[in-house]
């Protein structure tokens, strides 16, 4: 009998901003110092407002100062 396949996992808004923006901190492109504006996080990943800010607290962790 064949078995079902196993249903793909869904990725959150919160957790692609917060991929894009630590690649971004790990490559240099964001500098140390550099303050992190939600509004142009949201222009330039073109996400709601609201998984930034997630994404910022998740990354408030050690990478970024709130």
């Amino acid at each position: 009998m064949p078995q079902p396949s196993p249903e793909p996992q869904r990725q959150l808004i919160r957790d692609v901003a917060y991929s894009r923006i630590r690649d971004e901190i790990d490559n240099g492109q964001l500098e140390p110092g550099e303050k992190l504006n939600d509004a142009d996080l949201t222009a330039w990943l073109q996400v709601p407002r609201t998984p930034i800010r997630e994404a910022i607290a998740m990354l408030a962790d050690g990478l970024i100062e709130m």
